[in-house]
């Protein structure tokens, strides 16, 4: 018995606690995953469960989603964006120090940092898969059934968790 519904966005771990109970002798359970969202995985914690009889004991189905490569990369290219306007801004007080012509030399190289950082941040193009990636690598939305099944001794029980991916 457990938890049979959880929400999570996409690139979240959804946990569904399950609790065992052990009739009658010592029993080993072990566990398996049916029919996933696509890019996601799961995974138990513990991975077997050994309990005596009348004992109960706690399992933790650990379903991972992904957001996505794409989303991950485009979050870290904005932090690097401004790097060339930075590194030309750095070399104005140096012009200030020497002649008139240098200065307008190191205006003219910030102008064209400050260009080139516009463009990098843009990210054009046609917004088509960049080269090694697969299309669409993470949890679509939507809600899923995931079979679970639960083996003792040459018994199984199968139960259905229910996962939302927003």
């Amino acid at each position: 018995s457990g938890a049979g519904g959880v929400t999570v966005a996409a690139g979240e771990t959804a946990d569904f606690p399950l609790i065992l109970t052990a009739n009658g002798a010592q029993i080993t359970f072990s566990f398996a995953c049916g029919a996933l969202p696509a890019n996601a995985s799961c995974s138990f914690n513990p991975a077997t469960e050994t309990l005596n009889p009348g004992v109960q004991g706690n399992v933790t189905v650990e379903v991972v989603t992904s957001e996505g490569t794409a989303a991950a990369r485009n979050r870290e290219q904005r932090a690097w964006s401004a790097l060339p306007l930075l590194c030309g801004l750095l070399l104005v007080p140096l012009a200030l120090v020497h002649r008139r012509k240098i200065f307008l030399a190191a205006l003219l190289l910030g102008f064209l940092a400050a260009g080139v950082s516009s463009c990098t941040s843009s990210s054009g193009g046609t917004g088509g898969t960049p080269p090694g990636e697969q299309s669409g690598s993470h949890s679509p939305p939507g809600t899923y059934t995931i079979p679970v099944t639960i083996s003792a001794d040459g018994a199984s029980q199968a139960i259905n968790l229910t996962l939302t991916v927003d």
